[in-house]
């Protein structure tokens, strides 16, 4: 279960065969739509965009056209872009292929749509997750850092979350990032988050809770 979807970065590094994912972004939800419907052949017919070209220029729509903005931005940000970012152009520079769109990145991204084929994807507040017992995966826009998402941390009420959290069935982990204090966090690691406008290397701390001994 990830009640805060994003990019599923828990489903997808484990490789889970089925997956719930909601997210208030109608965006990420119509993308995962699509991937969760998609033929490998489908990725592979994507475009790569070079520097001083638009995704418009491919005639691109819809999800596809948002698929391919998200990775042309390199940065994390909040809704897709055109054109190649400076952070994936500086991506590309530094041969990061799994942080910005090339095609080493699309024939993995193919290899591994037919693992998504028993996941749903559905628009909605974590409110609205089905209370099963699962592994629960609590990814939401960071206390402080997420400010700039749309729907993002001025919209959530953190005890309400954190009391969501703690009353899940089965194994919980929430991700946070330094700083956040609505639940009892523990330091989980420090992990380079790509680069800045001037090509210098970002770090961030993350922080964990999670309702299993670790």
């Amino acid at each position: 279960m990830e009640p805060f979807a994003g990019g599923a970065g828990y489903s997808l590094w484990w490789g889970v065969d089925e997956a719930v994912l909601i997210d208030k972004f109608e965006k990420i939800v119509a993308v995962w739509e699509w991937l969760i419907a998609a033929d490998p052949e489908d990725i592979l017919a994507l475009p790569m965009v070079d520097e001083g070209e638009s995704v418009d220029d491919y005639g691109l729509q819809g999800a596809r056209r948002w698929f391919v903005g998200w990775w042309l931005s390199s940065a994390g940000v909040a809704s897709p872009v055109l054109r190649p970012s400076k952070f994936a152009q500086i991506n590309k520079k530094t041969g990061a292929w799994g942080s910005y769109w090339n095609p080493q990145l699309r024939g993995k991204i193919a290899r591994d749509i037919p693992r998504l084929r028993r996941w749903v994807a559905c628009v909605g507040d974590y409110r609205d997750a089905p209370d099963i017992e699962a592994t629960w995966f609590i990814d939401p826009p960071y206390q402080e850092a997420g400010r700039h998402y749309p729907r993002g941390s001025r919209g959530i009420d953190y005890a309400d979350l954190a009391e969501f959290c703690r009353t899940r069935r089965g194994q919980v982990i929430v991700c946070e990032n330094e700083g956040a204090d609505w639940l009892p966090f523990q330091t989980f690691r420090s992990w380079s988050s790509g680069f800045d406008g001037a090509g210098n290397a970002k770090s961030t701390k993350e922080v964990i809770w999670t309702n299993d001994a670790w």
